[in-house]
């Protein structure tokens, strides 16, 4: 039979995971953060959650995949989830940049209406 200690580093990682979701939620109902950019934080956390809790689940998808070590899996996971937060975080960049040049542009065309009504006046 195993003893609970056996299970010590599962047990504290399935307790950190839980409550950095629960930040992250509450960081969304207070409005501090916005669901759109908090939820590839929440989906990985799930995923690492999921792969915690049950973890025949990283041996499956270790066979699966060719990989020799479930260890060797999560760095294999860790790597694909990190690579698709940086992506996404890089297209938000991108539309911000735009957004940001944009809005750049309407603020000079408006200050140049504005000086031209001053003059007129």
């Amino acid at each position: 039979m195993l003893h609970m200690h056996e299970y010590r580093l599962q047990i504290i990682l399935a307790v950190l995971l839980l409550l950095i979701l629960c930040r992250l939620l509450r960081a969304v109902l207070k409005k501090t953060l916005e669901i759109k950019y908090v939820l590839s934080w929440i989906i990985i956390d799930i995923c690492l959650l999921i792969i915690d809790l049950f973890p025949p689940i990283l041996s499956f998808l270790s066979e699966l995949l060719g990989v020799q070590l479930p260890s060797n899996m999560i760095f294999l996971v860790a790597i694909i989830l990190l690579f698709l937060l940086v992506f996404s975080h890089t297209v938000l960049l991108s539309r911000l940049m735009e957004t940001n040049k944009t809005l750049t542009q309407e603020i000079a065309l408006l200050k140049k209406e504005l000086d031209e009504i001053k003059k007129q006046h």
